[in-house]
């Protein structure tokens, strides 16, 4: 699936969780959001900031996006990490 494709899908996945209260919203970052205000850069990957009511309902999200079809692989960030958890996903 092309990048188009898998950026139009994980948006549809996350406006629904975001509709129905699992997450309390969703942001782009990385280099597709810097492609926006300059020169686009070459990446393969869609890298979103999530917020949550809190880190303990990090299972509840990843509950959410296996009913989507996905597979989370969580990462655990280092002690003072400004980011406390990564959710990899392949969306095929």
């Amino acid at each position: 699936m092309g990048l188009d494709k898998s950026l139009k899908k994980i948006a549809r996945i996350m406006n629904r969780l975001s509709a129905s209260g699992v997450i309390k919203g969703y942001a782009l970052i990385g280099g597709l959001s810097v492609s926006v205000w300059k020169t686009p850069r070459g990446t393969r990957d869609i890298d979103l900031l999530v917020s949550l009511d809190s880190t303990e309902h990090i299972d509840k999200f990843c509950n959410a996006l296996k009913t989507e079809g996905l597979a989370p692989d969580i990462l655990r960030g280092a002690v003072g990490d400004p980011f406390p958890y990564l959710v990899n996903l392949n969306v095929a």
